[in-house]
């Protein structure tokens, strides 16, 4: 097994056993811990428990929405929902297909729905040379602080398409203008199926299952990002294969960064067939890692 190949496998740690399905209009979309759907059937909020798992359904996308902020605030007074984050993600059976309803980003790994991203590359022509700009996570932020990440990233929330969510977080993170924020082009996606640490006992919180759509930017070299907020601390600008080797080595970037930069790796040819488990990693960035 090479080091790049234990980051897929790390982000596609998930044992099914441990969990039920959740249907929302009938569209089996979500999984649930034991623990969750207890709570969630015993509280109602049009949720019931059969042989095939948890189910859920209300009259309108509307009401379904308000149910399942209710039921996050039931998880979150038991202690099984961290605190909202005030952004809403849509609940959907796969990317493009029906919204069913709203939900508070923080409850998409406790009820196990898809959620989608983007990650961006910010690159720059050196000579023969491709460099990357490497961003770091602020020290105060919940989720790897201080951790190596892309020069942009974020959560895909409703009511936002890809592109204008990307000019937002360029702008946020950046500091980077629309104008050029919107000559990224879309490259690839990266998909991966986790189970979260568990928040007492033994069992899981929940489960990530999420899609990252990947963009490369390339900025003119007398442009730097610059941190417009505290999500970033600062940026450097690497040689590409410096990143992957540093993601070989060791686990300094966030959990999640290293298999975006496997996909460049390979489609940039820095990663080749002649790399005994290739087709282990073109099959993991898809979260397919059985043979």
């Amino acid at each position: 097994m090479t080091s790049l190949l234990r980051h897929i496998l790390a982000c596609n740690r998930h044992d099914p056993s441990r969990f039920v399905p959740l249907f929302v209009s009938g569209h089996k979309v979500g999984l649930v811990t034991f623990s969750v759907a207890r709570h969630l059937a015993a509280a109602d909020h049009g949720f019931s428990m059969d042989r095939s798992g948890l189910r859920f359904d209300a009259p309108s996308m509307a009401e379904r929405s308000a149910a399942l902020a209710d039921a996050v605030e039931t998880l979150q007074q038991a202690g099984l929902c961290p605190p909202s984050r005030a952004e809403l993600f849509p609940v959907v059976e796969r990317w493009g297909g029906p919204v069913l309803a709203l939900v508070d980003r923080a409850a998409c790994a406790v009820f196990g729905f898809p959620s989608f991203g983007l990650h961006v590359h910010g690159l720059v022509h050196d000579g023969e040379e491709t460099c990357m700009w490497i961003g770091r996570r602020g020290l105060d932020r919940g989720l790897a602080p201080g951790a190596l990440d892309n020069m942009i990233a974020g959560g895909q929330p409703h009511g936002l398409s890809l592109m204008e969510n990307l000019v937002k977080e360029a702008e946020e993170e950046a500091s980077l203008p629309p104008s050029l924020a919107r000559t990224a082009c879309p490259v690839g996606a990266v998909a991966y199926c986790q189970d979260q640490p568990p928040i007492t006992g033994d069992e899981p919180s929940g489960v990530k299952r999420d899609v990252l759509f990947v963009y490369e930017l390339f900025l003119p070299p007398d442009v730097r990002p610059e941190p417009a907020d505290e999500e970033v601390a600062g940026f450097a600008l690497w040689p590409a294969r410096q990143a992957l080797l540093r993601a070989q080595e060791t686990d300094d970037f966030k959990f999640n960064v290293p298999l975006t930069l496997i996909e460049f790796g390979v489609r940039h040819g820095l990663i080749g067939p002649d790399d005994p488990d290739y087709l282990a990693l073109l099959r993991g960035l898809l979260g397919r890692t059985q043979p």
